[in-house]
C-alpha cells in the first residue's frame, strides 16, 4: 500500500500537472488554418482525453483532501493542507518557513503535526483502501 506522504507528494505534483493540461487544451487552436472534418475530430478527441485526465486528477485531489478532512486532530489536518496545497485553489506546495506564521507555532511544532497528520492519514488509508487511479504513472491499486 502507498505511504500517506506518497500520495499527498503525488497530488501536489497533480496540481502542476492539471495546469500544464489546460494549457495544453487553451493552446490546440489552429489560426488561419482550415482543417478537414476528421482532423478537427481527432483534435476535439485529444482535448477530450486530456479534459478526462484533468478530472481524473482532480478527483484524486478532492479525495485525498476529504481524507485529510477526517484527521481529528485539526492542527495536524490544517498543516497538511497547507503543506499539500489542499486549501481552496492552492496549486503548490508551501515551503515550511511559510507555515509557522499561519499557525502560530515554532518550526518543530509544525514538523510534529505534520508527522502526527501523515500518522492518522495513514491509519485512514488501512482502514478505507486506495482507490485503483488510471492516470499514467500515478496509478494506484488497491491491496
Amino acid at each position: 500500500m502507498a505511504d500517506a506522504q506518497q500520495l499527498l507528494e503525488q497530488v501536489t505534483k497533480n496540481n502542476m500537472q492539471c495546469i500544464i493540461l489546460r494549457a495544453c487544451i487553451g493552446n490546440l487552436v489552429f489560426p488561419g488554418v482550415s482543417l478537414s472534418p476528421s482532423t478537427k475530430a481527432k483534435v476535439q478527441a485529444f482535448k477530450d482525453d486530456l479534459q478526462q485526465c484533468i478530472d481524473q486528477l482532480i478527483a484524486q485531489r478532492e479525495w485525498l483532501g476529504n481524507l485529510v478532512k477526517q484527521i481529528p486532530d485539526g492542527e495536524s489536518q490544517l498543516v497538511l493542507q497547507l503543506r499539500y496545497g489542499l486549501l481552496d485553489n492552492a496549486t503548490k506546495k508551501m515551503p515550511w518557513l511559510d507555515i509557522p506564521p499561519i499557525i502560530n507555532y515554532e518550526l518543530e511544532t509544525a514538523y510534529r503535526r505534520h508527522r502526527t497528520g501523515i500518522d492518522y492519514l495513514n491509519e485512514i488509508l488501512e482502514k478505507e483502501g486506495i482507490p485503483e487511479w488510471h492516470v499514467g504513472e500515478n496509478a494506484t491499486s488497491k491491496n
